[in-house]
């Protein structure tokens, strides 16, 4: 076998091309979507606590960057036609869990015993944080169980 996929939009790609072109060109597309949160200053978002966005690119950019993000676009769309790239599947599911096991680790990086690798801790800090820091673990925790436990069921119902 060559490697050679029998898929008839593009007999030029073997089926790794593909998966790497395919991954590839999604974060393209990606950091494409990023350029635009940006320059619109996080509309459509929750805001959040601990990072403000701070709209400090030049006046006019997004004006002058318009055109070349849709190009950029555009050719990604050629491509994804004319090799026959299909997107891949992100199961939100999957996504969801890695999101709070990250979270969890982080927190449990964060007590105010591990803080001492960063200087001295203050003996009142661990009464402040490190209760807190469980509450969180906690609701994760719970969030993550509810994704085990809802596994079982098919998706859409």
């Amino acid at each position: 076998m060559s490697g050679v996929p029998s898929h008839s939009a593009s007999p030029i790609l073997t089926d790794g091309q593909r998966r790497h072109l395919t991954a590839s060109l999604d974060l393209v597309e990606a950091a494409l979507n990023e350029m635009d949160r940006l320059l619109n200053a996080g509309n459509g978002t929750a805001p959040r606590l601990l990072r403000r966005q701070v709209a400090d690119h030049p006046p006019g950019l997004a004006d002058r960057i318009r055109e070349p993000i849709a190009q950029a676009r555009a050719i990604l769309a050629e491509l994804v036609q004319e090799l026959g790239l299909e997107p891949s599947r992100a199961s939100s599911r999957r996504m969801l869990q890695a999101l709070v096991m990250s979270s969890i680790v982080i927190l449990e990086d964060s007590v105010a015993a591990k803080l001492r690798a960063y200087g001295e801790v203050h003996p009142t800090l661990p009464g402040v944080l490190d209760h807190r820091l469980q509450r969180l673990h906690d609701g994760l925790v719970a969030i993550g169980a509810a994704l085990a436990r809802d596994e079982a069921e098919p998706a859409g119902r």
